[in-house]
C-alpha cells in the first residue's frame, strides 16, 4: 500500500497505539486532541520527583501489545517493579483484611456450580453470585468489581474480565514508572514522525471521492485518507452522526458512566495506616482508594479516590479524603481531580460490537477505544492494532 495519510481522533493510549503502527509503515500521521493534555487515561500527576495516577494504575507483564510500544521506545529500563503490598476493606472507618469478609462455608457449597455454568453467557453478577455465593458477592466482591471498572460491574459480561493473556517472564509480573504511566504515552507524542494537534475541535466531517475532510475550529482544513476514531463511544457517535448516521446510531446504544477522581499527595509522615495498594470500601460514596504504595518515597504517599458521580461536592469529597486517611487540609501537599466518561458494557454489548464491525466493512473509517473487548489497557490497544491490520488489508485488497 502507498504511504497514505491517516488521521486520529483522540490522542489516547487508542489513538496512540494505532499511531504507532501507523508512522512504523510509513504514514504520515496527524493527531487531533480536545484537551491541552495527550494520553488519555495514562493521567500521571506529578509533584517534585513524585507521581499519582488518576486514571489507568497498573500494567501486566501479560500486556504484550503495551510491552511492544514500551520496547520500541527504549523504555523497558525504566519500568519499576510494584511493591508487594495488598489490597483492603475499608468497612466503617476501620482498613480490614479482605479474607475476614469472605463467607469460607459459602464458597464451599457455591463453587462446585461452576462447572454447570456457561461464564459466556453470564453476567458478573450472575456467575460470580452463583460460584462463590450471593452474600459474598454482595459484601465483597461485588465492591472489588466495582472497584476496578470504577462503575456497578455486576451488568459486564463476566468473561470480560480477568481474561487469560500469555505472560512476559522477562517483565515484571506489573509495574509502573517511575514518572508514572504517562511517562510511556509521553515518549510515543514525542516521536518526531507523529504531528499532534492539542486543544483541536473539529467543526465539520466531509468525505470525498478522495477520503476525508475536516474543518477545524480554527478555520483549518484538514485532508485524510483514512480516518481513525479513538475518543470516548459517545464522542465518536457525536462526531459521525453527519458522516455516518446509521454507525452512529449503533454507538449510541453503547451506554456510558462517569467516574470523578480526586487525587491527593501527602507528607507521610502525616498518614498512619500502613502501606496499601488500594481501598476497597463499603461506603457507597465511592468506588476505591488507590495508593501510590507501590513505589517507595522518602517524603509523600500518594492516594486516588474515584467517586461515585453526583453524589458529593467537591468540599464534601475533601471531608471523605480525611476520613479516610486520617489527615487535615493542612497535611495535602498537592491535588488534582478528574472526570472521566467510562462505557458500561452489557450483555447485549457482543451483538452491539458486531453490528459496528459490519458498519465498518469496506469503510475508510477505523474505530477504536476501551469499548470493544473491555476496559484494559490492553484490550484497547489490541482495537488499536487490529483496526490498523484491517486499514492495510483492505487497501491491499483494493489495490489488485
Amino acid at each position: 500500500m502507498q504511504n497514505k495519510k491517516v488521521v486520529i481522533v483522540g490522542a489516547g493510549i487508542s489513538g496512540l497505539s494505532f499511531a504507532t503502527k501507523s508512522i512504523q509503515a510509513g504514514h504520515s500521521t496527524i493527531l487531533l486532541e480536545h484537551s491541552n493534555r495527550i494520553g488519555g487515561c495514562f493521567d500521571s500527576h506529578r509533584f517534585e520527583d513524585y507521581s499519582i495516577e488518576l486514571g489507568a494504575h497498573t500494567c501486566y507483564n501479560s500486556y504484550r501489545g503495551l510491552i511492544s510500544i514500551i520496547e520500541k521506545y527504549g523504555l523497558v529500563h525504566s519500568l519499576l517493579k510494584r511493591n508487594k503490598v495488598s489490597f483492603k476493606i475499608y468497612n466503617n472507618g476501620k482498613i480490614e483484611k479482605i479474607l475476614k469478609h469472605l463467607s469460607l462455608i459459602e464458597i464451599f457449597f457455591s463453587l462446585p456450580k461452576i462447572f454447570q455454568v456457561k461464564k459466556d453467557q453470564l453476567s458478573v453478577q450472575e456467575f460470580y453470585q452463583t460460584i462463590l455465593g450471593s452474600n459474598n458477592y454482595k459484601n465483597i466482591l461485588g465492591p472489588s468489581f466495582n472497584a476496578v471498572l470504577s462503575q456497578d460491574a455486576g451488568p459486564f459480561p463476566a468473561n470480560s474480565l480477568f481474561k487469560k493473556r500469555e505472560r512476559r517472564k522477562d517483565i515484571f509480573r506489573s509495574y509502573t514508572l517511575q514518572g508514572g504511566l504517562q511517562a510511556i504515552t509521553d515518549k510515543v507524542a514525542q516521536d518526531k514522525k507523529l504531528t499532534i494537534l492539542t486543544e483541536c475541535t473539529i467543526e465539520a466531517f466531509t468525505q470525498t471521492d478522495h477520503g476525508f475532510q475536516l474543518r477545524l475550529g480554527n478555520g483549518e482544513n484538514v485532508t485524510a485518507d483514512f480516518l481513525v476514531f479513538a475518543t470516548p463511544v459517545s464522542h465518536s457517535a457525536a462526531y459521525l452522526k453527519d458522516l455516518n448516521p446509521a454507525l452512529a446510531q449503533i454507538l449510541g446504544k453503547i451506554e456510558t458512566a462517569s467516574v470523578e477522581s480526586v487525587g491527593v499527595i501527602v507528607n507521610k509522615t502525616k498518614v498512619k495506616h500502613a502501606p496499601f495498594a488500594g481501598l476497597i470500601p463499603t461506603d457507597n460514596n465511592f468506588y476505591s482508594v488507590v495508593s501510590r504504595d507501590v513505589v517507595t518515597h522518602p517524603k509523600f504517599r500518594g492516594f486516588t479516590f474515584h467517586f461515585r458521580p453526583g453524589l458529593l461536592d467537591k468540599k464534601q469529597k475533601m471531608t471523605k479524603i480525611f476520613e479516610v486517611l486520617g489527615i487535615s487540609q493542612n497535611d495535602i501537599i498537592d491535588s488534582a481531580e478528574r472526570v472521566r466518561i467510562l462505557p458500561k458494557l452489557n450483555m447485549r454489548h457482543k451483538e452491539i460490537l458486531t453490528a459496528i464491525d459490519q458498519a465498518l466493512a469496506g469503510k475508510d473509517i477505523y474505530l477504536t477505544g476501551n469499548y470493544f473487548q473491555g476496559l484494559a489497557i490492553e484490550d484497547c490497544i489490541n482495537r488499536s492494532f487490529s483496526e490498523f491490520e484491517r486499514m492495510i488489508s483492505s487497501k491491499c485488497e483494493s489495490s489488485r
